[in-house]
């Protein structure tokens, strides 16, 4: 009888026609009865396929790990407004920034955070306003949500005291303390969030019981992502904090900055608001006490930066918070364009780099 000998690699080669090689299948009910060592089989009990062993006497399954996609993230939220009279600066929206994790075919809703309006309420009308920015997050069935929390509203002047800064992300500055003959307390600026930002500066007791204190006629600067707001010196306001500077989409850029506090003088040094798109609080008078119009500046867009506070009586509005921004950075490789809110897509070397004005979604 003749024999027909098959080499290698004739015995492995099935062909450009075979789209796949088919093992046997079966439930875990119909395994054989009596395997051998290394016989391999689909389970379609438990949907992977398996091998017997006969040195451990059992089938072990063939299972796999899914391969992971890292993704660099900063998170902003909206920057806080202005206060409507002799108030601190805005403090800037929250940042976060790290990596997270995900599977292919997961899917992530992208919120951006506002920034805040302005306040419009004069002579005592908001001591407590709540005009802070909107939060900002990232969600995912996949990813614990990430959520930066929106800048704290600064102190408004009131009733000859100034109010105290809201909380946020980064908080508000604390407005000016003016009295000519009574007692009144400092004022505290609003607290920041762990992890996303600093407390607005406060500002200090412009009466001490009894004897004159420290009248410094101006308001506290605005917390920022990287730095605490500053307490006013005499007539000037206090510096906004500044922010985080972070290289995640190829350039080196601050994010978060709070804004200046309210001046007494505008004939002095006209306070800076935080690196990281801080605005600037209007100046009040010269030294002479005649009525000068210097600008509040409101928080760049999307930086998440604090708004600067007015100088009251009608004359300077107000100024609002930067809206923030979401920006994702991934392996090209990995990327697969599919997205909604349109976008910004860059590339830095060999990563692919998404920054979201607007809310959107990433499907990866």
């Amino acid at each position: 009888m003749a024999i027909t000998k098959i080499e290698v690699p004739e015995l492995f080669d099935f062909g450009s026609d075979n789209s796949a090689f088919k093992l046997p299948t079966g439930t875990t009910a119909e395994r054989p009865s009596s395997p051998s060592n290394g016989e391999m089989r689909f389970n379609t009990t438990t949907g992977f396929v398996e091998y017997y062993d006969t040195t451990d006497v059992q089938w072990w399954e063939i299972d796999y790990e899914p391969v992971l996609v890292n993704v660099d993230y900063l998170l902003v939220a909206g920057g806080a407004g202005g206060s409507a009279e002799l108030g601190g600066g805005g403090g800037a929206g929250g940042l976060l920034t790290n990596t997270f994790s995900f599977s292919p075919g997961d899917s992530f809703t992208l919120t951006l955070g506002a920034g805040a309006a302005g306040g419009s309420s004069y002579y005592g009308g908001e001591p407590y306003v709540n005009y802070n920015g909107v939060n900002s997050s990232i969600s995912g069935s996949s990813i614990t949500t990430l959520e930066a929390i929106g800048g704290g509203h600064p102190g408004n002047y009131f009733s000859g005291n100034g109010g105290p800064g809201n909380s946020g992300g980064s908080g508000g500055g604390a407005a000016m303390n003016v009295s000519s003959s009574n007692y009144w307390p400092g004022s505290s600026g609003g607290s920041g969030v762990s992890g996303q930002g600093f407390a607005g500066g406060d500002t200090s007791t412009y009466k001490t019981s009894g004897s004159a204190g420290v009248n410094t006629s101006a308001a506290g600067g605005g917390g920022g992502a990287g730095q605490a707001g500053e307490t006013p010196t005499a007539f000037v306001g206090g510096t906004g904090g500044d922010g985080v500077q972070s290289s995640i989409t190829g350039v080196a850029t601050y994010y978060a900055g709070g804004a200046s506090g309210w001046s007494g003088r505008a004939n002095l040094p006209l306070p800076a608001g935080g690196l990281g798109g801080g605005g600037s609080s209007a100046r009040g008078m010269t030294a002479a006490g005649s009525s000068v119009n210097t600008q509040a500046t409101a928080g760049t867009a999307n930086t998440g930066g604090g708004g600067g506070s007015a100088r009251g009586w009608g004359a300077i509005p107000s100024q609002p918070g930067g809206s923030g921004v979401i920006i994702l950075r991934l392996p090209t490789s990995s990327y697969t364009g599919t997205t909604t809110g349109s976008p910004t897509v860059t590339t830095d070397g060999t990563d692919t780099i998404l920054i979201y004005t607007g809310s959107g979604t990433y499907t990866g």
